[in-house]
């Protein structure tokens, strides 16, 4: 069943190259903290991902866990990690966007994409 979820990932795929764009997930990791200066050593790694950003319909926003001005975005779960919310970012055409929640669509097991909810970064 497995080899059905890994065919559903590739035809994600295709369909996010074909009507998406590339964007970067910039994953953020904390290192060791330094109490002589009191910074906690960051690094970033940058993956090129393929995805589409989407708008969130205004019934959704709430005030605190959706705000008005969040987007969501679908990228390709293959070969892929699920990226970390408050922590890693997305970079769409430029802009960083941190993201605030990851849902994968995940059935059987295998993730075909994940759905981001993302937040314009200050």
């Amino acid at each position: 069943m497995s080899g059905f979820y890994l065919g559903l990932q590739n035809d994600a795929l295709a369909l996010l190259k074909q009507f998406g764009q590339p964007m970067t997930l910039r994953r953020v990791t904390d290192g060791a903290y330094d109490p002589a200066t009191g910074v906690v050593a960051r690094s970033e790694q940058d993956t090129t991902v393929t995805g589409a950003v989407f708008g969130i319909n205004d019934e959704r926003v709430n005030g605190s866990t959706v705000l008005r001005g969040d987007k969501e975005a679908t990228i390709s779960a293959k070969a892929l990690a699920a990226p970390k919310a408050n922590g890693d970012l997305l970079i769409v055409q430029g802009d960083r966007h941190q993201i605030v929640s990851v849902a994968p669509l995940a059935p059987g097991g295998v993730a075909v994409i994940y759905k981001l909810q993302i937040r314009k970064a200050a």
